[in-house]
């Protein structure tokens, strides 16, 4: 189970090496275990815009013994999580690399545009490239024997998530997709609002901003955008909502639900134990931000925020 530790070797070395790791609240706390059960749940996949607490849910299904990838980054994410790590581990990522390049061309080519059936027909070809990547760089280190199931995480794949819900479709597994208050993620930076790592700046096209716009305005309508895309895209297949202030101030329930999807039997897992590194001091961080900045976000992007509810 996790260790809390605040160790700087452990981050140190997540850093420098390619070993498996496992992370809470950006801290290193271990590597993989051996599950101590027999049993196999359903695969899952984490789908969410980035800054949305993705992270806690890796948290919870980590403890479940569940694989990530033979390398996976401090936020969880099935991959190397910058360029810049990946240099210094001298290590290549063709998948995440490939997620990357066919979100390029289907923001810049207006391909966002279309509805899902006329997406999964173009992007015929990626979908098959990103298949057989996911079985030649991911699926290759599952082992069934000593891990529950496997697990996808990557905030990249929710700007394509039609093309990428293709690519899972065959294995079946449960999708999380977590939503969060819009204004919380507003004032948090990532990729996809980024001026210069991609896919930032094919977005910022789409979206009209530049290199001058105020980082909190292109976190807002990056959020926005990606949300709105969800929601035209419509529901899918063996999917499950969970929203970040329910999973922070009731992380039992969550937790629970999770178990229920995958074919967890009760009284397997210790359910306080797992949400045990589960906090609810970040629900509404964005309310400590300038008056002015959140209004400002607020009514650029209220339509969403009503919809969700928020």
């Amino acid at each position: 189970m996790w260790r809390l530790e605040k160790n700087p070797e452990h981050i140190r070395r997540a850093y420098t090496t390619d070993n498996p790791i496992r992370l809470a609240r950006d801290v290193l706390i271990g590597e993989y275990e051996q599950k101590p059960h027999m049993l196999n749940f359903k695969p899952l996949c984490i789908i969410s815009r980035g800054h949305s607490g993705s992270r806690c849910l890796s948290w919870i299904i980590a403890n479940l013994h569940y694989y990530f990838g033979k390398v996976y980054n401090l936020s969880g994410d099935s991959y190397h999580t910058t360029p810049e790590i990946r240099r210094r581990q001298n290590a290549q990522d063709h998948m995440h690399d490939a997620i990357i390049e066919t979100a390029n061309k289907y923001l810049l080519s207006g391909d966002w545009q279309l509805s899902r059936a006329e997406i999964v027909r173009k992007y015929q070809l990626e979908i098959v490239k990103l298949r057989k990547l996911f079985s030649s760089k991911f699926l290759d280190g599952f082992n069934s024997d000593f891990y529950s199931g496997w697990c996808w995480k990557d905030t990249d794949s929710y700007l394509i998530f039609p093309i990428f819900y293709e690519v899972l479709r065959p294995y079946e597994p449960v999708f999380l997709h977590l939503i969060r208050d819009g204004r919380d993620i507003s004032f948090k930076i990532h990729r996809t609002d980024s001026v210069n790592e991609a896919p930032g700046p094919a977005l910022m096209n789409v979206l009209g901003n530049t290199p001058d716009t105020p980082q909190y305005i292109r976190s807002a309508t990056s959020w926005a955008f990606q949300v709105k895309q969800f929601l035209k895209w419509g529901a899918f297949r063996n999917m499950i909502e969970i929203r970040y202030e329910e999973m922070c101030s009731k992380p039992t329930d969550c937790v629970q639900k999770i178990f229920n999807s995958v074919g967890v039997p009760e009284g397997l897992y210790d359910l306080d134990q797992i949400t045990s590194p589960i906090y609810s001091d970040r629900i509404g961080q964005y309310k400590q931000e300038d008056s002015g900045q959140i209004e400002e976000v607020e009514l650029m992007i209220c339509d969403i925020l009503q919809s969700y509810g928020y």
